[in-house]
């Protein structure tokens, strides 16, 4: 069973990643939800246990995805040019969906400019990148 990753800006279409842009994504980290934030908790000296305080609608911190990509030569295009096109197509969604098949979980990304992609040449028509991305809500869904 192969596996699909999927990109959607809020508003706009669906997309496959490879399909569209010719990248393969290897390795997707922090589709986990983030930690709790916002329980309060006391302790009263003459008491035994703590009193927690849980809000009704529990936030969370924000978590940091990582997407580890490899692109190859191909007659229509090389590696370089699909990281580009890749990246430049992150840059246009702004905030957006990122999911896959197999650990079918869609967190809500955004793609930040001051955290920077790095890139590898690996060999001489392939190209390895990492792709860092900020879930500001901490939340998560199953798809």
């Amino acid at each position: 069973m192969a596996t699909n990753f999927y990109i959607k800006p809020v508003g706009g279409a669906q997309t496959d990643i490879e399909s569209t842009y010719g990248v393969r994504v290897t390795s997707a980290r922090g589709l986990e939800l983030g930690d709790p934030k916002e329980i309060f908790k006391r302790d009263w000296a003459n008491e035994d246990g703590v009193d927690f305080y849980v809000p009704a609608s529990r936030k969370r911190k924000a978590t940091e995805v990582t997407l580890t990509c490899w692109a190859e030569d191909t007659t229509g295009k090389t590696a370089k040019e699909k990281y580009d096109e890749f990246i430049a197509a992150l840059w246009a969604a702004g905030e957006f969906d990122y999911w896959d098949t197999l650990q079918k979980s869609k967190v809500r990304c955004i793609f930040e400019g001051k955290k920077m992609s790095w890139y590898q040449f690996v060999g001489q028509k392939q190209l390895m990148f990492e792709v860092n991305l900020l879930n500001p809500t901490g939340n998560k869904t199953n798809v």
